[in-house]
């Protein structure tokens, strides 16, 4: 029983210090008390040498660049526990380094979120975020406890968005894209694509850089690390924008690729360099930088999720226009795109049986892959088709492929727009901007409905560093059933 007691000390200081969360915070005086029951069994050397193990001469402290502020201030905790039950501080302690105080503090330190996410052999998602939370006018540096609600949820309710298109708004550094990308479900499949919005250009520098990191499927060098936190927190300094400004961005990462599984592509796309693209499991992940108030053309998405994006007044109307736009697929860039010969074959496949078409399902399929895997175009698909019909009993037999699409294509839209949803994780710092984001959604035609609301519990508290706990409540968001139409 007393060894599960020292696992939970060394758990809980683990996650408290590599998520960079303050001494002053309640999750501390939870170590406190972990540390009085060990006492009972371990002397305090021991002791001692167990927790400076889970914290600064734990692995993952070389691992990566770390806040050396919160390094001081963590031993320095400890020396203080030490001294208030009268015990010795060891000499390698009291000469140890971080027990003085640094002068120069990076902008910028690598935190990682134990037992979130991270993957195969991961044991949580590092991010680079800021060292002072709010800077350099923006609220997007670092994380908030409405994105890891939001992660916890959706990675809880995998059936939202596996094999859907998803898109997300206000991602900030990555903290729930990291983690509903880098948490694996043997049940269910990955999403298709994942879309991580923000409009900050440096916000976005970081949220791609830890998309990468976390996406990654082999460590990436602490030197390599190191020179982009260097880099990055200049560049905070001397491209800062003013208060409502955005500045173009384009991805640092021209092009990278890795051979594996879990393939990692990074370029430049056609659009003016705002996207940057990855693959994770399976699924297509894309950086775009968005401003609601003059939005880009967005791709076709089945679902979108956000967390703390109701904040400023002013923003609620683009905010919401934005993702009703999205939901009835007028904010949509690929309306016109070609389709996929796998999407179009399978579209072909499933109108043949609504047509009572009879053929050899072995030899349809057999087509079917060899199509996919040669990626043919749409005189192959008409190939194919003109096979099969001679079998058809339809009605129709004229009917063209094309036609077929253009039909499914009809159907399908219908069937979007009905499935569509919009998932916004609101922490309420004020009742009254709650309100006003659910009676413009009403207002412009959207139904809501709340699907979850937080508790307070120990995952809670490692995002406890910016502000006190607030209630976080998700909201479900669709298209009145009279706006489903086109």
């Amino acid at each position: 029983m007393m060894g599960d007691l020292n696992a939970y000390l060394c758990y809980l200081l683990t996650r408290a210090y590599f998520a960079c969360v303050p001494t002053t915070r309640t999750l501390w005086s939870h170590v406190s008390c972990a540390l009085d029951a060990a006492q009972e069994e371990l002397p305090p050397d021991d002791i001692m040498i167990m927790i400076l193990k889970a914290c600064i001469e734990h692995p993952l402290s070389s691992a990566a660049p770390r806040d050396p502020k919160h390094e001081y201030c963590v031993l320095k905790w400890i020396s203080k526990e030490w001294e208030s039950r009268g015990w010795a501080l060891p000499n390698s302690v009291i000469k140890h380094k971080a027990l003085k105080e640094p002068q120069d503090c990076p902008e910028l330190c690598y935190k990682t979120y134990i037992g979130w996410g991270g993957g195969k052999n991961q044991q949580g998602v590092t991010l680079l975020e800021s060292c002072g939370g709010i800077v350099h006018h923006t609220t997007g540096l670092t994380t908030w406890g409405g994105a890891a609600v939001l992660a916890d949820w959706v990675t809880n309710q995998p059936d939202i968005i596996a094999n859907r298109r998803v898109l997300e708004l206000g991602a900030g550094i990555g903290f729930t894209a990291s983690v509903v990308l880098t948490t694996g479900n043997d049940d269910y499949l990955p999403p298709r694509s994942y879309i991580a919005t923000d409009c900050h250009h440096h916000v976005l520098t970081l949220l791609q850089h830890n998309l990468e990191l976390n996406l990654n499927p082999e460590p990436v060098m602490r030197k390599t690390l190191e020179a982009f936190q260097e880099s990055t927190g200049k560049l905070l300094v001397t491209e800062e924008a003013q208060i409502g400004e955005m500045l173009p961005w384009k991805p640092i990462s021209k092009k990278l690729r890795l051979s594996s599984k879990t393939s990692l592509i990074s370029e430049d796309e056609e659009d003016n360099g705002t996207y940057d693209n990855m693959t994770a499991f399976g699924t297509t992940v894309e950086v775009l930088q968005v401003d609601w108030r003059d939005p880009p053309l967005l791709p076709n998405v089945d679902v979108i999720i956000a967390a703390d994006v109701v904040y400023a007044h002013h923003l609620i109307p683009p905010l919401v226009e934005l993702i009703k736009g999205i939901l009835n697929g007028t904010s949509s860039r690929r309306k016109s795109d070609k389709i996929s010969d796998h999407v179009k074959m399978q579209r072909l496949n499933s109108m043949v049986q609504k047509e009572n078409i009879k053929h050899s399902s072995q030899e349809s399929l057999e087509k079917c892959e060899e199509l996919y895997s040669n990626n043919e175009e749409m005189e192959s698909l008409k190939t194919v088709e003109h096979e099969i019909r001679p079998n058809s009993n339809s009605n129709n037999p004229n009917q063209d492929t094309e036609s077929l699409l253009r039909n499914s294509d009809k159907d399908s839209t219908q069937v979007d727009q009905e499935e569509r949803a919009a998932y916004i994780a609101c922490t309420r710092r004020t009742l009254e901007t709650v309100n006003l984001f659910l009676d413009e959604v009403t207002k412009q035609g959207l139904s809501h409905s709340l699907v979850y609301q937080s508790t307070l519990d120990t995952d809670t508290f490692l995002f406890l560093y910016n502000e006190t706990h607030l209630p976080v409540k998700i909201f479900k968001l669709i298209l009145a059933p009279e706006n489903t139409c086109n």
